[in-house]
């Protein structure tokens, strides 16, 4: 699941979709596509029992920090130029809270936790709709298959490493002693 839940999930039994010549066709797995629904459910579940036996109680006095940037990404043509994103983190001890303004899909925000992890902080939570909101915001599948949030997002595709490396610059100036 994405950060914010991805309302319109990536796999779905019944959808639109184009031919070779642009026209549009249905497609319906009936049934058989509620097969997919299960595996993401499956995931999130173990997901949720990661997390509950993994939790500790914190000790008494935390340390928190917290940093804000704005980076510009590139916008998709016709729409804007450029975007302008407040990009939060909030650390409590160990436990990064990133703060990204509009909602992300699942694969970037795992490849945000993930490049986190690549710099010892193993707990990051994504937090979504934060600092304001500029919408959806697409991996280069959605943008490619002309998903949802891929034809919805003001973004252009690469903005995601853009986030992901000023994210690892601000855990960066946040950890140096």
């Amino acid at each position: 699941m994405a950060p914010a839940g991805d309302q319109n999930p990536r796999y779905m039994s019944a959808y639109d979709d184009f031919d070779a010549q642009g026209n549009t066709k249905k497609i319906d797995y009936g049934m058989d596509g509620y097969i997919l629904l299960d595996v993401q459910a499956q995931e999130l579940g173990s997901e949720v029992l990661r997390i509950a036996t993994n939790m500790k109680e914190f000790a008494s006095g935390a340390q928190i920090k917290g940093i804000t940037k704005t980076i510009s990404v590139p916008g998709k043509h016709g729409r804007t130029d450029s975007l302008n994103l407040r990009l939060g983190l909030l650390l409590i001890d160990n436990v990064a809270f990133v703060g990204f303004p509009g909602e992300l899909v699942t694969s970037v925000g795992l490849a945000l936790k993930d490049s986190f992890k690549s710099l010892n902080c193993e707990h990051t939570v994504v937090v979504t709709q934060c600092n304001g909101s500029n919408g959806y915001f697409s991996d280069d599948n959605g943008y490619k298959n002309q998903t949802f949030d891929g034809a919805a997002s003001s973004a252009k595709p690469g903005y995601d490493k853009q986030v992901i490396n000023a994210e690892k610059d601000m855990l960066k100036a946040l950890t140096v002693n």
